[in-house]
């Protein structure tokens, strides 16, 4: 079963140092369970009494497989709003669930920690056991607390099943000691410390209200296993979008859990840890965040508060850079027009139920209703390319205004394109923005809308999506060369028509064409269904 990594508590913390004057306890709630009829539910609260300093907190819940079938397990109310779910590991008899709260610590002394539902299989006694409870506070030191599990009794008569009686077990600090973050002593010299900088260190603005994006770079990092950043602007010229984790944390065999941003007047505080793994390389990118220029004038922008942590919650040694803005123009990028075979790129796919129906079909990429304003000679160009075995070979990008407006590719510009690159079936496509100009863009979709399509797989990969004036590109929408490491949200626009369901996600030639992923085949080489 894969557990909590005790160093996601100690990235996302402030100083502040808190202790615990009185034991608490960790309880099963109620203490003794009286089992509903067959096939019916029963709800078991965690509950936590004379807690204090509580920032965040893991537990496994044993229960008898035999008996019960675990079916949900939520955070409760004791943490500050908002907390951050580590989503629940299930394992056959057990369910671990933790969080942490990156606000602040528990407000009261008690609470709930945690709601689970279990279905009832059959009439039998039991105990629902608590196992490797773990508390912290917000410097993530362990907090010692006592335990109390439950009993499920088959019959009301029975005030306590024999042999089952509650039990107080005092938690062994021994074994806790993963969880404690040691302050260390700061290294004199810091030349093999890890450096945690802004690049670009000199950035370029692009005109009021374009976007520009700044990457979070770490070098010769060691064995980091999650890290947390502030970051500082001038909020009179940079209007915060949005930030992601890049492609530094291992995700192999583990998993990495990020935190939702907290964000302050003219600051963003981030975290981002790898469950049970830590980075195998030295250089990468920890994150990436996106800016709308809101005035073109010099500032800077600040990190603060990076912390970055091993795999036993241990700080490791770092140096910081920030990053200068200048209101000197940007310097552009050459627009992208060709694109050859192989690569990681953009993959659309769904199933069309019926044959001859229209289809709608369409997954956002680019979404804000504060928007991109349109100008006089802008176009949006990327490349597409379909499966042989698709048998809609229409669609591609469409740009959706705030007033409704929506541009859409040319089908017969695709298929004369496709004629002329035998090949590499990659299409450079562009959408003329001359009917929107002075408009507002408030999505950008992939995916295709017809008024007719034949039964069977659609199938598609797109990339080099690009706002451009004909020759350079104004604002990246999505490039391969600098978002293929992100994870992809599937966030379906509108109404889906005519389709099964509506899959996104980022894709070599190497794909599974049809969207059930069970199945890896060469893109374009599997045989239909019959």
């Amino acid at each position: 079963m894969q557990k909590l990594s005790c160093s996601f508590i100690a990235l996302l913390i402030l100083t502040v140092t808190l202790t615990a004057s009185a034991v608490t306890t960790v309880s099963i709630t109620p203490a003794t369970i009286e089992l509903p009829e067959i096939g019916q539910q029963l709800e078991v609260q965690v509950k936590i009494s004379d807690g204090r300093g509580i920032a965040g907190y893991q537990l496994t819940l044993i229960y008898d497989q035999a008996i019960l079938e675990h079916i949900d397990i939520k955070v409760g109310d004791y943490l500050p709003p908002e907390p951050f779910l580590v989503p629940p590991v299930s394992s056959p008899g057990s369910v671990m669930v933790g969080a942490v709260a990156i606000s602040g610590v528990a407000k009261k002394t008690d609470g709930i920690l945690a709601l689970a539902t279990f279905k009832v299989l059959i009439k039998k006694d039991s105990t629902i056991q608590l196992s490797e409870v773990r508390l912290s506070n917000r410097e993530a030191k362990a907090i010692p607390a006592t335990i109390k599990n439950g009993n499920v009794l088959r019959d009301r008569g029975l005030a306590t099943p024999l042999g089952l009686e509650t039990k107080d077990i005092t938690l062994d600090k021994g074994n806790l000691g993963n969880t404690v973050l040691e302050p260390l002593d700061k290294p004199a010299n810091f030349d093999n410390a890890a450096k945690v900088s802004i690049e670009p260190a000199k950035i370029g603005l692009p005109e009021i209200g374009q976007q520009v994006q700044v990457r979070i770079k770490i070098t010769n990092g060691r064995n980091v296993a999650g890290y947390q950043l502030k970051l500082a602007y001038d909020k009179t010229v940079l209007e915060y979008i949005n930030i992601k984790n890049g492609d530094y944390l291992p995700e192999d065999f583990a998993k990495v859990f990020d935190v939702e941003p907290v964000i302050s007047s003219g600051s963003v505080l981030y975290g981002a840890a790898a469950i049970g793994n830590t980075s195998k390389i030295a250089d990468g990118t920890l994150a990436t965040v996106t800016f709308r220029v809101l005035a073109r004038k010099d500032s800077a922008i600040r990190l603060s508060d990076v912390l970055l942590s091993d795999g036993n919650a241990q700080e490791i040694e770092i140096t910081t850079q920030g990053g200068r803005v200048t209101e000197e123009v940007a310097n552009r990028r050459p627009v992208i027009t060709e694109r050859t075979d192989g690569g990681k790129s953009l993959h659309v796919n769904t199933i069309v139920t019926t044959n001859g129906f229209p289809v709608t079909a369409l997954t956002s990429i680019y979404q804000n209703q504060n928007g991109i304003i349109v100008k006089a000679g802008m176009l949006i160009e990327y490349q597409v390319k379909f499966s042989e075995l698709s048998v809609l070979k229409s669609g591609g990008v469409y740009v959706h205004t705030a007033d409704g407006i929506v541009l859409q590719p040319s089908a017969k510009g695709q298929g004369m394109r496709h004629q002329k690159a035998p090949i590499s079936r990659w299409s450079h496509q562009q959408i003329e923005l001359a009917p929107i100009v002075n408009k507002r863009i408030v999505a950008i979709t992939v995916g295709s809308k017809v008024e007719s399509a034949p039964k069977g797989l659609f199938s598609m990969l797109v990339d080099n999506i690009q706002l451009t004036d004909g020759n350079t590109i104004i604002t990246p929408i999505w490039l391969s060369v600098d978002r293929s490491t992100e994870k992809i949200n599937n966030n379906i626009y509108g109404k889906l028509v005519g389709v099964d369901r509506l899959n996104l996600g980022i894709a070599n030639d190497e794909v599974a064409v049809y969207p059930q992923g069970k199945v890896l085949t060469s893109w374009g080489r599997i045989k239909s269904d019959p």
